[in-house]
C-alpha cells in the first residue's frame, strides 16, 4: 500500500471526534487581535482571561500565559470556515477566526503541539505543552495523542 503526502490539511486533521458537529457546541467566531499582520495554523492556540467575555484572544506567545485565570481556544479556521492557516490583519476590529473554546470534544495534539513547541523558537517546552493539555482539559477540550 503506496504512502501519499498530503500538501494540504482539513479539520480531520485536527478533530478526533466531535459531540453533533452540526450544532457546532464546541466551536465559537472569535476576535483574535494581533499587533501585526499575523498568519496562524490551524491548531494554534489563543487564549484570554476567563472572566472576559467581551475581550479579544491573543496568540499563546509564553509560557507564562498558561495559568488558570486564563481560557484558551485552538484555531482552526476564519469566519468563513476551516482553513489551513489564517491570516489575521491589525486592521481587524471584528470577529475574524473560529476556534474550538468548549467540549466535549476531543482533539488530535500533533497540529497543536507543532504549534507550540515546534518551529525555530518553540513557544513551551514538553513539560509546558503537557500543562497546556491539563488546561483544555479543565475546558473540557481533550488532546488525544496521535502517532
Amino acid at each position: 500500500m503506496p504512502l501519499v503526502t498530503r500538501n494540504f490539511r482539513q479539520l480531520s486533521d485536527l478533530v478526533l471526534h466531535e459531540n453533533d458537529p452540526c450544532v457546532g457546541q464546541s466551536r465559537e467566531v472569535i476576535f483574535v487581535d494581533v499587533a501585526a499582520d499575523t498568519v496562524l495554523p490551524m491548531g494554534a492556540v489563543v487564549y484570554r482571561a476567563k472572566a472576559a467575555t467581551d475581550t479579544a484572544y491573543a496568540p499563546l506567545s509564553a509560557a507564562a500565559q498558561l495559568v488558570t485565570t486564563n481560557e484558551f481556544g485552538i484555531v482552526f479556521g476564519d469566519h468563513y470556515g476551516c482553513k489551513a492557516e489564517v491570516t489575521l490583519l491589525a486592521a481587524d476590529t471584528v470577529d475574524n477566526a473560529v476556534a474550538f473554546v468548549r467540549g466535549p470534544i476531543q482533539l488530535k495534539d500533533y497540529l497543536v503541539e507543532e504549534f507550540a513547541t515546534g518551529g525555530d523558537t518553540p513557544i513551551l517546552t514538553p513539560t509546558q505543552f503537557e500543562s497546556l493539555r491539563h488546561l483544555l482539559k479543565a475546558q473540557n477540550v481533550i488532546l488525544e495523542t496521535t502517532v
